[in-house]
């Protein structure tokens, strides 16, 4: 199940915090552990002002996964390690999509799965550049929702 959390609890953004840790540690082994652990609280003090969508195998269940969107962008999609590759990131993106009429996002070159995950989901490529915090090579992607003539 996916739902937008419209006000987040101390609890809620505690969990999707450490997915979102987790899930960089796993996905940016190329970048030191220490960078991850240092943003985490700055990361849990914005998750509050992005729009939040959230993963739950119940209703009530705990939360899975999400995907943060700071206006059209994705600042972030992670799904809990003993939940990936089961469709819950393609079924938070579709959310995403019926949300907004565009959507970008920014994937380090390295993480070659993130990327093909976000082709499959019909984003293209729009440039490649540098990530200014880390040094690291990023590639921004977009999608647009098609008009129906």
């Amino acid at each position: 199940m996916i739902n937008e959390l419209l006000v987040p609890t101390m609890a809620e953004i505690t969990t999707i915090a450490d997915i979102w840790l987790q899930g960089n540690l796993d996905a940016h082994d190329f970048i030191t552990a220490d960078y991850w652990q240092e943003n985490l609280e700055s990361v849990r003090q914005q998750l509050p002002e992005a729009r939040l969508f959230v993963a739950r195998e119940t209703a009530t269940g705990p939360i899975i996964g999400f995907l943060g969107l700071i206006d059209t962008e994705i600042a972030g999609l992670f799904i809990s390690s003993e939940h990936r590759h089961q469709g819950w990131g393609q079924r938070l993106i579709i959310e995403a999509k019926q949300a907004v009429p565009q959507l970008t996002l920014y994937a380090y070159e390295a993480n070659t799965h993130a990327i093909n995950f976000y082709l499959r989901q019909n984003f293209v490529i729009s440039c490649h550049q540098i990530d200014q915090n880390t040094g690291f090579p990023e590639i921004a992607m977009a999608w647009r929702r098609e008009i129906s003539a």
